[in-house]
């Protein structure tokens, strides 16, 4: 039976030649870069190649990139690290309402601590009022966070409007970027981003690492505390086989970037046309424009999502729910619930996202057996039939 895996915006699989690449770098940087000792020097000079080749790919400077642990840890380093570090300039931050958890979550405990947190909305595709947010501001705001394309939907805002808006008001500007990181160029100072959090483990690299960009001038406090890596910031040996992998992830994406993301395009249309020409209700929760190329986010009345994702289990057949990191709650899903959905249109949504390993065959048997189940679910719901 074919495997078929579109669940991309969860997690990548490690491309081969990433792992190769790793294999090596296990056998060379054994040392730890810390270590004064020629060895440790080699493992050391690795690390800083990795973050000046990073720092060039964003247009930034390699002492603004600090190596994490993966996103959350970054976006955690980006809300905390500022607002504790900068109590002086007020007290308030502002998120958007389709945020990931990372940054939700954080924001909700900030509040929890005694900030002041404002959460703002989102219209039925996901996209933030841009006069609505300049109203919310104010003269104890210290930080924006909008996330720069939505894992859910894969909405993509623009950043550059909010990043101005924050520079006029001498506001700080984070943008979560896990979901458009080497999907499309990023720099740094176009727009101006003050803060950015980045992983490897959606672009074909090993999970467990990604970076913050902070740009320099910035106060921040760290997260934790021991040694003085990452200039003092991120407590910790660096994982450098990690970091090298990720590296190595990115190389790849730049190369494939305009081929893989018209590959995309392709697939989307494709896949939309014939869900089309064989189902009669259906909702594409994702905009048409300014979306990531390769998510779908699609509702089927009359069936319950998670028994949907079982079913094409059944097939071999691997989708989303919604945030992998939230795909294990009973909840509907937040974002959806955000852009204004009903319980009972967000609770038969499902995402669907494309890949570099994913083919036209892919699509088309997937399609196939989507609409078999939907079919299937859909008999067996009698409250649906009536309502038909």
């Amino acid at each position: 039976m074919r495997n078929v895996y579109l669940d991309y915006c969860a997690s990548t699989p490690v491309d081969s030649f990433v792992i190769e690449q790793m294999s090596a770098f296990f056998r060379k940087y054994y040392a730890n870069p810390s270590s004064i000792h020629s060895a440790g020097q080699d493992s050391w000079n690795a690390l800083e190649n990795a973050r000046r080749y990073f720092a060039k790919q964003i247009n930034a400077r390699p002492e603004e990139i600090y190596f994490t642990s993966g996103g959350t840890e970054a976006d955690n380093l980006a809300l905390q690290g500022i607002m504790n570090a900068n109590k002086d300039r007020g007290n308030h931050l502002i998120i958007s309402s389709i945020e990931h958890s990372a940054i939700y979550n954080t924001a909700k405990y900030l509040k929890n601590k005694g900030f002041n947190l404002d959460v703002i909305g989102v219209n039925k595709q996901g996209f933030i009022d841009l006069k609505k947010l300049e109203t919310i501001i104010n003269d104890k705001t210290v930080l924006i966070s909008i996330m720069m394309s939505n894992n859910e939907l894969g909405t993509i805002q623009n950043i550059k409007a909010i990043s101005e808006l924050c520079r006029k008001k001498e506001i700080f500007f984070h943008t979560d970027a896990v979901q458009s990181f080497g999907k499309s160029t990023i720099d740094v100072n176009n727009p101006n981003i003050d803060l950015m959090s980045v992983s490897s483990h959606k672009i074909y690299g090993p999970k467990g690492t990604g970076f913050l960009y902070v740009k320099s001038g910035i106060n921040f406090e760290p997260l934790f505390y021991g040694g003085p890596h990452e200039q003092k910031k991120r407590a910790g040996t660096e994982g450098l086989y990690n970091i090298l992998g990720f590296k190595s992830a990115y190389e790849l994406m730049v190369k494939n970037m305009e081929k893989e993301n018209k590959k995309y395009i392709l697939f989307r249309k494709r896949f939309l046309s014939n869900i089309k020409d064989n189902i009669s209700d259906f909702i594409v929760n994702s905009p048409e424009e300014n979306c990531l190329a390769n998510v779908i986010n699609i509702s089927f009345p009359g069936i319950d999502s998670d028994t949907m994702l079982l079913e094409l289990d059944s097939h071999n057949i691997f989708i989303s729910a919604g945030s992998a990191c939230s795909s294990k709650s009973i909840k509907v899903s937040r974002v959806l619930s955000a852009c204004g959905l009903s319980d009972d249109i967000a609770g038969s949504s499902v995402r669907i996202s494309f890949g570099r390993f994913t083919t036209q065959e892919d699509i088309d048997y997937a399609v196939d057996k989507i609409i078999e189940s939907v079919r299937k679910l859909r008999a067996m719901n009698p409250e649906y039939s009536l309502s038909y």
